[in-house]
């Protein structure tokens, strides 16, 4: 039978190298690598990783241009404590270990990996010479899952690969799958949404208090400035906590990485509320993280006291998170319920009616300031060299009086030519004395109907006949457009003079 299986496998190696003179290597690595991903490397769309394990530097070598040709995210070490440094910090699905690896073997450090933090999810294929039948029982005693012997027929060992992908496909959906979540041996989000459907299937007189979400504030801090351990250790923390606070017939489950959720199915003498808010408060006198780095965590509640008969176990969860989205937006460390800021939602409706979100503003609000002007006699070279300062498509023109005379846009001089036309013609030759003039005090909504209209495409405001503001057809309508981290900036930072910081926007 081992004849036989090891004669396949040679004529499958025979055949990738016929394949790989026939049509190339990188042919046959983007096939074979949609062969991979079909077998169950589909892990979050990455190539599957493989740790290397052995001290055979050609080995290593040959092996990692192997698994790289076709796909596979290949780690190796030539040492124990360093394979196992790099389990830890990557956590590959995949563990090739060299039967004589290190000092200790290739078993003793599958044993090693197997009681480890996470080690018992690996796929463990050890590879080395022919093995009696009491190593090959010690080995699986260890946690080894496969055997390949050496020296590595490629063809066997892709397939091997193939068959340790499609097992960790399935374990991981098995997983998923379950009705506990492993870290804090609290119902997940399957088991919850179950066992909350059964129980609005079947409620008892009087009625259940209600359901609560709390989702810790800024929870993803936690494994920034302490560590992943540390944050691991905090959920537990708090699914400790709210065990404590409930009855034997609540439902307690973590839903998502930071979410948590409480069915209160028995009488109380507090409602859902209030529960939630000794929830909250219990949250954050927790100790965490030691004496010397404390760690302090909030929770935003959000609570359905309140259903019909007919709802779902998922329309009372949307309605929590609502809720939860109202605690959040009311400053996070609160408790809010579902439907308590519905007047708000109502006047928020009726302040976002057409032509009633700017009924207070004025042209005085959007307006832009006017930082520089033009004197009616000066020069048309004078006119550009104060564009060119300041950056400006549009300047106001006045007379000595500081009365509005016109405008002038940078185009009237863009191309001015040079010579002793230019330092004589003025200001008030070229500028346009038809400008149209609004107070400060006009509404905002006649401002749009200028600028529909298409009267022009900028107006000027001005007060006691002198101008103190340009509002543009842009700087109306960028007003509705999210501003972003780049929406003010110019091509430069100042104007070639510096004695103008330029910012940019319509």
């Amino acid at each position: 039978m081992k004849a036989r299986r090891t004669a396949r496998a040679h004529v499958l190696a025979d055949s990738y190298h016929v394949l790989l003179r026939r049509i190339g290597p990188r042919t046959v690595s983007r096939r074979v690598r949609r062969l991979i991903a079909s077998a169950g490397n589909r892990m979050a769309g990455k190539p599957l990783s493989v740790l290397l394990a052995t001290h055979e530097a050609q080995l290593v070598r040959h092996v990692s241009r192997f698994l790289k040709e076709f796909g596979y995210d290949v780690c190796a070490a030539a040492e124990p404590d360093a394979a196992f440094a790099a389990w830890e910090a990557r956590r590959p699905a995949l563990v090739v270990v060299d039967d004589a690896f290190g000092g200790e073997g290739g078993v003793e450090f599958c044993r090693r990996l197997r009681g480890s933090d996470g080690g018992e999810q690996a796929y463990v294929l050890l590879f080395g010479g022919a093995a009696d039948a009491e190593s090959v029982t010690s080995a699986l005693e260890a946690g080894v899952d496969d055997f390949l012997i050496k020296p590595v027929v490629y063809g066997e060992f892709l397939a091997r690969l193939r068959s340790a992908a499609r097992l960790a496909e399935v374990e991981r959906r098995v997983a998923m799958q379950s009705r506990v979540d492993p870290l804090t041996n609290l119902a997940n989000r399957e088991g919850f949404v179950e066992k909350l459907r059964h129980a609005l299937a079947h409620q008892s007189q009087p009625r259940p208090a209600g359901l609560v979400l709390i989702d810790l504030d800024w929870f993803s801090r936690v494994a920034i400035v302490a560590g992943r351990e540390a944050a691991d250790g905090a959920l537990v923390a708090v699914a400790a906590l709210l065990k404590k606070l409930t009855d034997p017939n609540d439902l307690v489950a973590r839903l998502e990485a930071d979410r948590f959720a409480v069915w209160l199915g028995d009488e109380r003498d507090q409602d859902a509320v209030a529960w939630a808010e000794l929830a909250r408060q219990e949250i954050a006198k927790l100790e965490l993280g030691g004496s010397e780095s404390p760690l302090g965590l909030t929770a935003s509640c959000g609570v359905v006291a309140e259903w019909q008969s007919t709802e779902s176990a998922d329309a009372l969860l949307d309605r929590a998170r609502q809720a939860v989205v109202a605690a959040k937006t009311s400053g996070r460390d609160a408790v809010a319920h579902s439907g308590q800021f519905a007047d708000e939602e109502l006047l928020w409706t009726e302040l976002a009616a057409p032509g009633k979100l700017f009924e207070d503003t004025t042209a005085r609000d959007v307006m832009i300031p006017c930082a520089a002007a033009l004197h009616v006699d000066d020069t048309l070279m004078q006119a550009a060299a104060k564009f060119r300062r300041t950056g400006a498509t549009t300047l106001p023109v006045t007379e000595k009086s500081g009365a509005l005379a016109g405008l002038l846009s940078d185009d009237a001089v863009a191309d001015l030519p040079t010579g002793r036309n230019s330092e004589t013609r003025r200001v008030r030759d070229v500028m346009s004395k038809t400008v149209p003039r609004y107070q400060p005090e006009t509404s905002f909504n006649d401002l749009m109907d200028f600028f529909v209209r298409g009267s022009g495409s900028v107006l000027v405001v001005v007060e006691n006949g002198k101008p103190i503001g340009l509002v543009t057809r842009g700087s109306i309508t960028s007003l509705i457009e999210p501003v972003k981290t780049d929406t003010f900036a110019p091509g430069e930072a100042f104007s070639p003079s510096g004695e103008f910081l330029i910012v940019g926007g319509r």
